[in-house]
């Protein structure tokens, strides 16, 4: 009976060993700082980059917003575009985009939205991100 039992154990254990590493083997890697902007109303902006820098894909979140985008964390594509940079996400199946960055400044477009947001870099809500965080975010939520 104990033999059986230290069997099942052994076997469980590696198993869920197995399972573990092989998570840890399929996560992204993730830029090191997380990048924020803020505007009116309490709207903020994260980014971070996912995946090789040769990749340029970022992780995308809006909050603070009365949008289906709201909290929803996306994967876009980076495309630089002289001196900004635009973050382009899949609406649709169509590249759609949502932000353009220039230096300090961005504006955010929305699906549906009438107007154009307005945000600024904010050193306050970069310093509390984390991107490793922002990644289990992410990855937890699922691609949707």
């Amino acid at each position: 009976m104990l033999k059986r039992f230290l069997i099942l154990f052994t076997t469980v254990l590696l198993v869920q060993t197995g399972v573990t590493q092989a998570a840890e083997e399929k996560r992204p890697e993730v830029g090191r700082y997380v990048k924020a902007y803020s505007g009116a109303e309490n709207l903020k902006v994260w980014t971070t980059r996912i995946g090789p820098e040769s990749n340029h894909e970022a992780l995308l979140q809006i909050g603070g917003i009365d949008h289906a985008w709201d909290m929803k964390i996306m994967k876009v594509k980076i495309e630089p575009a002289g001196k900004s940079d635009r973050y382009i996400a899949q609406v649709d199946g169509k590249p759609f985009t949502a932000l353009i960055l220039t230096n300090e400044s961005a504006e955010l477009y929305l699906p549906n939205a009438k107007r154009v947001y307005s945000v600024g870099y904010s050193k306050e809500l970069s310093e509390q991100g984390n991107s490793e965080r922002f990644l289990t975010d992410y990855l937890q939520q699922g691609e949707k």
